[in-house]
Order: structure tokens, then C-alpha cells, then sequence
């Protein structure tokens, strides 16, 4: 995403502006760099699970059925990917025919 904004040569002045914003706030407020570390890392876990789904050609329908769930439930853990469970990140691996690696970094 950024790197389609970043062909904009305003939205590149405004991602710097943002980064250095950000930079900033998390070098003086620690709650806020926790906050942001966490969403970050939420947000790529969901942009994750659709940019997969998608170049396996599936639609959220054709993963619900193979994990024996619904549409919306699929639209749910892509949408907020902090809150999905162990259990059901096996099942997505299991229904894109991939194994789920969790690491410690």
C-alpha cells in the first residue's frame, strides 16, 4: 500500500511526514509505541490473510467452506487479525494448504 502511494510524490511527502510523526511520538510516549507495535502487527497479520487467500484465487466463501464456518466469520479475522485464535490460524493453514510457522522475534 504504501509503496502504491509512494509513486504520488504528495503521498510520499506525507508518509515522511507520518513516519517522522510516529518516529517521534513512540521515542517519547512508551504507551503509545506498545499501542502501535501491537496494532502494526495485527494489521499485518490481516493484510497477510487476505493477500493469501487471494493469490490462492479464494474467495472468503471458498475458505468458510473449507473451515466448515461463514463468510463472515472469515471477514471478521480479516479485518481485525490480532483477535483470531491458535486454533483457528491451523484451520486457515489447513484450508490454504499451508503450514502455520509462529515465531519469537
Amino acid at each position: 500500500m504504501i509503496e502504491a502511494e509512494a509513486k504520488n510524490g504528495a503521498a510520499t511527502d506525507e508518509m515522511d511526514d507520518l513516519d517522522r510523526y510516529v518516529a517521534e511520538r513512540k521515542a517519547r510516549d512508551p504507551a503509545f509505541k506498545e499501542a502501535w507495535e501491537q496494532d502494526w502487527s495485527d494489521f499485518i497479520l490481516s493484510s497477510e490473510l487476505v493477500s493469501l487467500r487471494e493469490f490462492l484465487q479464494m474467495t472468503q466463501e471458498d475458505v468458510a467452506k473449507k473451515m466448515h464456518t461463514t463468510k463472515s466469520a472469515v471477514s471478521r479475522w480479516e479485518k481485525h487479525g490480532g483477535d483470531i485464535r491458535l486454533s483457528t490460524l491451523r484451520k486457515l493453514a489447513e484450508a490454504f494448504g499451508k503450514k502455520l510457522k509462529i515465531e519469537f522475534v
